[in-house]
């Protein structure tokens, strides 16, 4: 009789699922309860629930700083990708020593989960380990246990969410469009009221 390694197909059984879309493997109406969904919901997740996370952003800090990051992290990007497409062609690389990505600054985060078919607002009411812009992929597969619904978006707290891992490299792009045009709204909003007030916008986030 073969022997077999079940620790190794299990290891691997969990490493293809942290890295495949949920709506690739899930099935409908058995991930986010209904209650998740409408605006005005309040209620607990009892979970344990698994989602997927699709889109961060930070929302204690002014979208003017989040977008200073997020242009100077795509420069150096760009960069990379030429000096690729440079050594492949045989052409000279760009000679620029390497750069490495500014982090994004964090003070509150806002996290958009989905069971592979319905989308969720959260934001953390303390700051949780292992999630961060600009380093946490998209698609990484997070346990939720025991969450707060207060008008439709969940609060979340480290005794109750666990990062499992896993990354899906289409939402990855996804998340990068969608980043732009959170930032552009807002960028445009806070410029409104910073000039109304006569301040920064930095002033506008200021406790």
């Amino acid at each position: 009789m073969p022997f077999f390694d079940y620790d190794h197909i299990v290891h691997s059984l969990h490493e293809s699922v942290h890295n495949t879309p949920l709506h690739e493997i899930a099935v409908a109406g058995t991930g986010l309860p209904p209650l998740a969904n409408p605006p005005t919901a309040h209620g607990n997740i009892e979970g344990p629930l698994v989602l997927e996370l699709v889109h961060i952003v930070d929302i204690g800090v002014s979208a003017f700083d989040l977008e200073e990051v997020r242009q100077e992290r795509a420069h150096i990007h760009h960069q990379r990708r030429v000096s690729r497409v440079r050594s492949a062609t045989g052409e000279q690389p760009l000679q620029e020593r390497e750069q490495v990505l500014p982090e994004y600054p964090r003070e509150r985060l806002k996290l958009v989960l989905t069971d592979g078919f319905a989308e969720l607002e959260a934001i953390e009411c303390r700051r949780l380990p292992g999630i961060a812009m600009g380093k946490t992929p998209m698609g990484t597969k997070i346990r939720l246990s025991n969450v707060q619904i207060i008008a439709g978006v969940v609060y979340l707290h480290p005794e109750g969410v666990e990062v499992l891992g896993g990354a899906v490299q289409h939402h990855e792009l996804e998340h990068s469009v969608r980043l732009f045009r959170e930032l552009e709204v807002r960028v445009e909003g806070e410029l409104a009221q910073a000039l109304t007030l006569k301040v920064t916008p930095q002033a506008l986030y200021a406790v």
